[in-house]
Order: C-alpha cells, then structure tokens, then sequence
C-alpha cells in the first residue's frame, strides 16, 4: 500500500511531519513555527493534519513517511497483511515498502498506537 499526501505548504521539513498508526487509520500531523524578524519578532505556527481510513490491515512494523521536501509530498507506504502474511521475512517486508517510496524524499517520524 502507498498512499501521496500533498502538505499546504512546501516548507514543513520532515521533522515537523509525524505519521500516526492507530487502528484502521493513519493520521498525517505537520507543525511548524516560524519566527519573524520583523514586525517585533512574532511567532505563528503552521499546522496541517488529515486522517486517513485504511480499508485493509497493513503489518504495522512496515510503515514507513518520507517527505519531498521541495514538493510537500508525503509518501507513506506499508505491507497490507494477507493469509500469508506470517512466512514474509521482515527483510523481504522492509524491500517492498522500500520500492515503493521516492528515493529522493527524507524519512519521518513514524508512531504505532
């Protein structure tokens, strides 16, 4: 399974993007807080999040994000579980969920609930 998240913005880096497991659902939370140089220096924060149904159980120790950061896309990928899920090595799990992300993204922070 791969799912393509488009953040709001292009800037978030992937430490200011988390992916949630929890259940049948994957939740998407980007923050960030800008500080501005002029006007006194202010800080604001920007913040996206959307929460994701996954129709199918996926073997949660092969989630994995990585972000484009130039783009703002999210790739997010795991193994969907099937009868024969148990006999998969988990080296075989990690190279499948592997294939399927963009080479030229950066890992992000990924939580199982």
């Amino acid at each position: 399974m791969r799912i393509t998240v488009q953040l709001c913005r292009c800037d978030f880096q992937p430490s200011d993007v988390l992916v949630v497991a929890y259940g049948s659902k994957l939740r998407v939370v980007a923050r960030q807080e800008v500080t501005s140089s002029s006007a006194g220096a202010m800080t604001s924060r920007r913040e996206f999040s959307r929460e994701l149904d996954v129709t199918r159980p996926v073997i949660r120790s092969t989630l994995r994000a990585v972000l484009q950061p130039d783009t703002g896309l999210l790739s997010v990928a795991a193994v969907i579980m099937t009868p024969s899920s148990s006999s998969s090595s988990a080296a075989a799990a990690a190279a499948a969920v592997a294939s399927v992300l963009p080479t030229d993204a950066v890992p992000c922070c990924v939580q199982l609930r």
